[in-house]
């Protein structure tokens, strides 16, 4: 594998890790409070989607 392949791979996991630890945050508060409902962490889930998207396609441009 190339560095930049390598760093794709890292920079999208911590993607992914970032995503799966806000839906648990989310859910989490949801129990705890179910009448109040967190929207902090929705903006960073976007955000990431955005920039894995776009580490995507760079990855797989031809």
């Amino acid at each position: 594998m190339e560095r930049i392949e390598i760093l794709y791979a890292v920079i999208l996991l911590a993607n992914f890790g970032l995503v799966a630890y806000a839906i648990i945050r989310l859910i989490r508060k949801s129990f705890q409070n179910p009448r109040a409902f967190n929207t902090g962490w929705i903006w960073v889930v976007v955000l990431l989607q955005g920039i894995g998207a776009l580490i995507y396609l760079a990855a797989n441009k031809k």
